[in-house]
């Protein structure tokens, strides 16, 4: 049967440092990939350093409603 399990934080991060430590802790536990929620408005450095610190594959969600968030 095949399938996958999706692992979620349960925080927003908003800090670079944070969201690369909490990246590299999925990646220690064997996560196959990274999926990166986009809010209304992100510093650039966040995700881009964050993707550039784990080796693993990654996805970007972007939600184009504000009121979602």
């Amino acid at each position: 049967m095949a399938g996958f399990e999706v692992i979620d934080d349960g925080n927003l991060i908003f800090e670079t440092d944070n969201c690369i430590n909490t990246a590299k802790k999925y990646e220690n536990i064997g996560v196959d990939c990274v999926i990166i929620l986009l809010g209304t408005w992100v510093f650039t450095p966040t995700v881009v350093d964050t993707l550039k610190e784990v080796d693993l594959p990654f996805g970007i969600w972007a939600e184009d409603n504000p009121a979602s968030f």
